[in-house]
């Protein structure tokens, strides 16, 4: 697959109070404070316990899906220093009009942050994933682009 990010080109965006870049191994022991919870592990699929050298590897298998798959794994700050948390963007095809999310439906802080960003639930059924012996149920929220 082609790359749709400047291989050579650090990727940071800036706005609305944010600067959004690329995680980097001095990020470490951010990483681990912010992912080495029992919400995370309850929420996302990373590993438990997320340890420094989990955290290591993290930031390599961001790499390689960056130039893999065009897939964005960036930390967010508030002026590009210390990670507050992540947000992940995966590459669409042309023509897309609409961003969606698929939030648990007892993830009150998740459902703050895409009602924050503009995001509305949607309408359509529930949706049950079972995860690391979690079983979420599973709502669509979408935003139009």
């Amino acid at each position: 697959m082609m790359a749709l990010w400047p291989p050579d080109q650090a990727v940071v965006w800036r706005g609305h109070g944010l600067v959004l870049r690329e995680w980097t191994g001095d990020d470490a022991d951010s990483m681990v404070r912010l992912f080495d919870t029992e919400e995370m592990n309850r929420w996302t699929p990373l590993v438990s316990p997320f340890d420094r050298d989990v955290a290591l590897q993290y930031v390599e298998q961001a790499r390689r899906s960056r130039r893999q798959l065009g897939t964005l794994q960036l930390a967010v700050t508030e002026d590009g220093a210390a990670p507050l948390g992540e947000v992940l963007i995966f590459p669409a095809t042309a023509g897309i009009r609409t961003a969606r999310l698929t939030i648990a439906t007892d993830n009150v802080r998740s459902q703050r942050v895409a009602v924050a960003a503009g995001f509305a639930l949607t309408g359509a059924p529930l949706t049950q994933r079972r995860r690391k012996g979690f079983v979420l149920t599973m709502a669509v929220w979408e935003r139009a682009l």
